[in-house]
């Protein structure tokens, strides 16, 4: 009885690919995070004339956090230091994504199309969490900063780097909603589950 629910079949297989994803498996998270800095040194390495930004993996990893960003102005010797997840910032996310796609009773075609695009979503969604978190960095007075931004435009920039950067839930969220607006046209709810809730059979993609 169950699994002949939609959504509870939805549900089940949802954790299921979640999981299955999710887990420590020997390699991937290294992979991801190699493959993560790799493209955020090219994205982000050089801010300005002055500002340098290195992502090196950390001496001594401490579970996800396996990455370090760096943050230092060319003309002075200051730096600041940050711990970073690669794993929590963009794969965990991206996994969730997939889960919810794969799970979604729609036609293949679809579904790696939808999976294609909110893969991308996700990982611009990462690219926009760094570049607030370099600009927040880059703020201030220390010796590293490149501007001191006035008070209005430093306390919104903070709240921005709270709630896009710093946020556990932010890049589930994010995951979330990709998934919602990539992957779903009008009408397809009532057209899969029915108005009773009853799995309506596949139709053309």
């Amino acid at each position: 009885m169950f699994l002949r629910n939609p959504i509870a079949g939805f549900v089940l297989w949802t954790a299921l690919v979640y999981g299955a994803l999710a887990a420590p498996w020997p390699g991937l998270q290294q992979a991801y995070s190699r493959a993560y800095r790799g493209t955020a040194r090219i994205v982000f390495g050089s801010i300005g004339p002055d500002g340098i930004v290195e992502f090196v993996a950390s001496p001594v990893p401490r579970g996800a956090s396996d990455t370090q960003i760096i943050i230092r102005n060319r003309h002075r010797s200051a730096f600041t230091v940050s711990p970073h997840a690669p794993r929590r910032a963009g794969y965990l996310p991206t996994a969730l994504l997939a889960a919810l796609t794969m799970a979604t009773p729609l036609p293949w075609t679809r579904r790696l199309k939808a999976l294609a695009w909110g893969v991308a979503a996700v990982h611009l969604y990462v690219g926009l969490r760094l570049a607030v978190t370099l600009a927040h960095g880059f703020n201030g007075t220390s010796e590293w900063c490149l501007y001191e931004l006035p008070r209005w435009w430093s306390s919104s920039l903070a709240a921005a780097y709270e709630m896009i950067s710093i946020s556990p839930t932010t890049p589930f969220l994010v995951a979330v909603f990709a998934w919602g607006l990539i992957g779903f046209r009008r009408g397809d709810w009532s057209r899969i589950f029915g108005r009773e809730g009853k799995l309506h059979p596949r139709g053309k993609a």
